[in-house]
């Protein structure tokens, strides 16, 4: 079978596949080397997306995930990009908190420009945070807590987001230093249960001082000494949340 799909043109190909859907399709990229080239291509992406997007307006506020919208996190590129670019853009608010979703968080959220809520919450996300997250620069709440999330937090993440006043990255496995400094529009920022390290930046303490809420226990720097004569200024450890998880 794989021997005469090969032989057949990339078009017939293509519109044989398209036929099936997309949480499907892709199932077949095993079948040959061609078949596979073609079927991870951009072209067949958007073939395949048309075909099987609705055709209704997409939601301006997304409470309860398709399963277009569950898939979009195990895509390859291709899909993942022309799925937000097509679907997904003119999106206000992604509120999927506590939906099963599995799979990592794709570069192609940067695409999201109207997004102003986002949460993924609770789920079974894995993987790094994107680079792209700092392009959401409309975003005013990001939780992203209860997760698997591992690596380093993006390095401009709380200053490239001039609206962002509400963040939650707590109880994920991530690591490396925190922020420097944050913008003055956020209020509410919670980091605890992960593994960061290193005393928290001057600019960051005197930052975090006027918060409303914020929570930066269980991590590694929170049992050093160091971090604690850093955080002498702002109060006992307790009491601003930089006391280890219990």
């Amino acid at each position: 079978m794989s021997h005469r799909l090969a032989s057949l043109p990339a078009l017939v190909i293509e519109l044989i596949f398209a036929i099936i859907h997309p949480s499907e399709c892709l199932k077949f990229r095993r079948l040959c080397h061609a078949t596979n080239a073609i079927l991870t291509s951009r072209h067949f992406a958007r073939l395949s997306l048309q075909r099987h997007l609705p055709s209704t307006p997409p939601p301006r506020v997304s409470k309860d995930p398709t399963l277009l919208d569950r898939i979009w996190f195990h895509w390859p590129d291709h899909f993942q990009d022309l799925y937000a670019t097509l679907w997904l853009r003119e999106c206000t608010e992604i509120r999927w908190r506590n939906c099963n979703l599995s799979g990592v968080i794709p570069p192609s959220i940067g695409h999201l420009h109207n997004l102003t809520y986002l949460s993924l919450a609770s789920n079974h996300l894995h993987g790094t945070l994107p680079d792209s997250l700092t392009s959401l620069t409309n975003l005013t709440h990001l939780f992203l807590s209860g997760n698997a999330l591992t690596g380093r937090l993006p390095g401009n993440l709380f200053t490239a987001l001039p609206h962002l006043s509400h963040a939650s990255l707590r109880a994920n496995c991530l690591s490396g230093a925190l922020p420097e400094s944050t913008r003055p529009a956020l209020r509410e920022l919670y980091l605890d249960c992960n593994a960061f390290d290193g005393a928290p930046a001057p600019d960051l303490v005197r930052a975090l001082k006027g918060l409303r809420g914020e929570y930066l226990r269980g991590n590694a720097f929170a049992r050093g000494e160091v971090c604690a004569a850093r955080w002498r200024g702002v109060g006992r450890a307790a009491e601003v949340g930089v006391a280890p998880c219990v």
